[in-house]
């Protein structure tokens, strides 16, 4: 038994050394499983927008705040099919990694192997970390530390569970700040190998097999300087209570954030996938007198009704509510006009500085029109899932797409959608010489039969500003007079 720790230059050459030997099985492993986990995603993706009827279809059953029960269902089959594929991923690779004797094919077996045990280990070691970390922080750091070398007791010396841990503890104790000396220097280097302009995702893979032999060479060096260990003595209950309270607080944290926040479930939802900081209401809210045309802190799109011009209805939106001042719209209007509904949208700056701006080949989401043509709340889709605004029987989503042989028109891209029950009906897209764009105005003829709307005196409509930050970005709802027949 030795209690002198090599030097950072040792294991540095000793893992260089390693490295040139193994370094092709363990990339080759790496790539391998790599390739079947994403291969597998792709396929059950596939076959999940085919079960559901294709793409068009999939989209509706996963539109933000309505997710359907088939959907989940399936999502979560998925979750537990590939869950498991990253874990035997883990697990060959680092088999491969500390036993030199084994070949790739030896290594995806062994990989099976220590599947299950490596999840176990893995999650005692989460929650004693999370345990540690709720100890304000600092106990978290040092125990995550302590017992990061777990996995390589479990492959090294066959340590199962709890044991792994406790022998990864054993081995850096005394030694504490001359293992975060090593893992820093090589946590630095990864980083920096990573941070190289173009090739720095390759460089990174290719260092990874010398960063886990980094990691088993110091691994050993702790391992001998330690000596013989005695896993039976110390406060193994301990461990233990933290692992399992690590574990279970989450749960019954989001247990009782589910029975608080309940009925804001669906709104918060849909802003996590829009990217949105949802905006909890912890307690009953005060009643609290507010001028008009503010909520909360942000500025509601006003609407007033143009009484000079009959059938008009003009939205004056905020200005500074958006993440991307060149899609920032301050104004939406809404007009009957002979046989068409024209709408049209004003953004704060001209639209030629975002179409300059933006790259072919992508396109970002302007704003979505909600129409109910028959004027009954009782059918349709509620764009905010329970907030009591549905009945929207028609949606118009309006896309820009930067191209530099398009014109102005032809990056504008306006796809309709029917609602009929729980799926979206494609109409097609607009053709864009029905669209026309003019400095900050954006002016879209939208034909009567084409959003097919019923006669009547008014239609029902509202509009989404996608790249709204507060609030919904859902505009209050007004009835347009109009009496826009089918041709």
């Amino acid at each position: 038994m030795s209690s002198q720790l090599k030097s950072i230059g040792e294991v540095v050459s000793e893992t260089w050394e390693l490295y040139r030997q193994r370094a092709v099985p363990i990339l080759l492993v790496l790539l391998l499983t790599s390739v079947l986990v994403i291969g597998v995603v792709c396929i059950f993706g596939v076959l999940l927008a085919l079960g559901l009827g294709g793409a068009e279809v999939l989209s509706s059953h996963l539109e933000p705040g309505r997710i359907s029960p088939l959907a989940l269902i399936l999502a979560l089959s998925a979750f537990l099919i590939i869950f498991p594929l990253i874990f035997w991923s883990q697990a060959a690779t680092l088999a491969v990694t500390v036993n030199n004797n084994l070949g790739i094919m030896e290594a995806l077996k062994a990989g099976w192997k220590y599947l299950v045990p490596l999840g176990w280990v893995g999650t005692f070691y989460m929650g004693i970390v999370m345990t540690g970390t709720m100890l304000f922080l600092v106990p978290g750091v040092f125990l995550g530390l302590s017992m990061s070398l777990c996995f390589y007791a479990l492959i090294d010396d066959d340590r199962r569970g709890m044991d792994a841990l406790l022998a990864s503890q054993h081995y850096v104790r005394g030694h504490w700040w001359n293992t975060f000396g090593k893992f820093f220097l090589v946590w630095l280097i990864s980083m920096g190998v990573s941070l190289v302009p173009v090739i720095g995702q390759l460089l990174s893979f290719v260092f990874t097999p010398f960063l886990l032999l980094y990691m088993v060479i110091v691994y050993r060096d702790l391992k001998e300087a330690a000596g013989e260990v005695d896993l039976h003595s110390g406060p193994r209950r301990l461990w233990t209570l933290m692992a399992t309270a690590g574990i279970l607080l989450p749960l019954l944290g989001l247990v009782g954030a589910m029975v608080t926040l309940g009925p804001q479930l669906p709104d918060l939802i849909r802003q996590v996938q829009e990217g949105k900081l949802p905006e909890l209401q912890l307690s009953q809210p005060h009643k609290v007198q507010q001028k008009p045309g503010r909520v909360g802190s942000v500025s509601a799109p006003v609407v007033r009704r143009l009484s000079s011009v009959d059938g008009t209805l003009v939205w004056r939106d905020p200005a500074g509510d958006t993440g991307n001042p060149l899609l920032d719209i301050t104004e939406v209007a809404a007009q009957k006009s002979g046989k068409q509904l024209v709408l049209s949208v004003a953004t704060a700056r001209s639209l030629a500085e975002y179409f300059a701006a933006g790259d072919p080949g992508t396109f970002d989401p302007l704003i979505s029109f909600y129409l109910d043509t028959d004027v009954n709340r009782e059918t349709g889709v509620d764009p905010l899932a329970g907030a009591g605004r549905s009945g929207y029987d028609v949606i118009l989503d309006v896309l820009l797409e930067p191209g530099s042989n398009l014109t102005a028109s032809e990056m504008v891209q306006v796809s309709m959608y029917r609602q009929e029950g729980q799926q979206r009906k494609s109409l097609g897209t607009l053709d864009t010489a029905e669209v026309t764009v003019s400095g900050k105005r954006i002016t879209i003829r939208v034909p009567s039969a084409l959003v097919h709307a019923e006669g009547g005196e008014a239609l029902r409509i509202c509009y989404r500003e996608a790249g709204q930050q507060q609030g919904s970005g859902l505009a209050k709802d007004q009835l347009l007079p109009l009496k826009i027949r089918k041709e």
